[in-house]
């Protein structure tokens, strides 16, 4: 097993048998003896399996990923390696803090959603081994964040000099990760090319600005330009997203006076199916999600959420305002988010980090309307 896991591991567990035969009267401790034996027999059996069905566990996580688009030859080997290790030496209580869990939770909770299934899939085959989905997320994190960098945002970066627009194009590419810059000298936007944001460094000659700049900046780019330009290209796609989708005829206001959200939930997405905004696929996914209790919650909004097959644009927003609130972990809930994301978007998590910069805004105390939901996205 020295290939996957430390000598230092191995040499603690052979002490800590040694030990029992050693202290105090080894009869007493015989029966201890042979069960934690029997105990490690047994494990050397299971990983003696995982090590023969290496080639048919790698197919179950490269099935699981491929469902998401985020497979990774890499990243499937150490899901492997991973897996070889919590079988020998399983880490039940999870390290990371709460509150940094949380966090990742918010950010990628696509990432969380495949880690459950990743990990039923594979019990279904060896439910000997624990998977603490802890740790098994921060690989899928690695295969979300791997696919997301093949689509990079374009930005034009117009200088009146070219020294100075050269550091700046330079500085760009490696302070907004993910972006290709090109950079024009004493230019218009004139060109049939779209880009993402265009951005002007230094005193452009104003007749040559066509109103399509997004900011502007004088001298070296610093961390305050940078923030400001990550905000920008943010809004300008999820932004615009969220703004279309919420202004469609795809809200529903549910007035019973029950405070179970399933109900609610339920009864909202059969209307949504029946007014073709959801398919039968689609709706009986996102249940079976949600009654997994990997519920996502922002403020005073749930955001239940499925990978979708059967969508055209790159995202769905469905919206459900509830008369009476709800409870889901603690956090009084007036409002649902229905979240569609199309199976072929690169950037999957991209989409439920701009909700949370702009939906934690919003205050917990006041029923939201379609209005004040509006309000946030501007």
């Amino acid at each position: 097993m020295s290939e996957y896991i430390t000598k230092f591991e191995i040499e603690q567990q052979i002490k800590a048998i040694d030990l029992l035969k050693f202290s105090g009267n080894s009869k007493i401790h015989e029966p201890l003896i042979v069960t934690i034996k029997n105990f490690y027999m047994s494990k050397s059996e299971l990983y003696s399996k995982l090590v023969l069905q290496k080639d048919q566990i790698l197919t179950v996580i490269k099935r699981c990923l491929l469902r998401y688009k985020v497979y990774n030859f890499e990243i499937t080997n150490l899901i492997y390696f991973h897996l070889l290790r919590s079988a020998v030496f399983p880490i039940v209580f999870s390290k990371l803090p709460a509150s940094q869990k949380n966090e990742i939770q918010i950010s990628n909770p696509l990432c969380f959603d495949l880690t459950n299934e990743l990990r039923t899939s594979l019990n279904e085959s060896f439910p000997q081994v624990y998977l603490n989905n802890s740790f098994l997320v921060l690989y899928l994190i690695m295969a979300f964040k791997n696919q997301s960098r093949k689509s990079k945002q374009k930005i034009l970066l117009l200088s009146n000099s070219n020294a100075l627009g050269s550091i700046n194009k330079m500085l760009l590419e490696q302070m907004i990760k993910n972006t290709a810059c090109t950079l024009k000298v004493n230019s218009s936007l004139c060109d049939d090319e779209k880009y993402d944001l265009v951005i002007m460094n230094g005193n452009i000659d104003p007749l040559s600005n066509t109103n399509q700049d997004d900011y502007i900046f004088d001298g070296i780019l610093d961390k305050k330009d940078t923030e400001k330009i990550q905000l920008i290209l943010s809004d300008k796609f999820y932004g615009n997203i969220c703004r279309t989708e919420l202004k469609k005829d795809q809200i529903l206001s549910y007035s019973e006076s029950t405070s179970d959200y399933f109900c609610a939930l339920t009864t909202c997405l059969e209307s949504f199916c029946n007014n073709s905004k959801i398919v039968e696929e689609d709706r009986s996914a996102l249940l079976n999600r949600e009654r997994e209790g990997n519920q996502l919650t922002i403020g005073s909004v749930a955001i239940p959420h499925i990978i979708s097959r059967n969508i055209e644009q790159p995202y769905v927003l469905l919206t459900i305002f509830l008369q009476k609130e709800v409870i889901i972990k603690s956090q009084r809930i007036n409002t649902i988010l229905i979240v569609l994301v199309n199976q072929d978007v690169k950037d999957k998590g991209g989409i439920f980090k701009y909700l949370y910069s702009r939906l934690n805004k919003i205050s917990n105390e006041n029923k939201l309307t379609k209005e004040k939901l509006l309000e946030a996205f501007y």
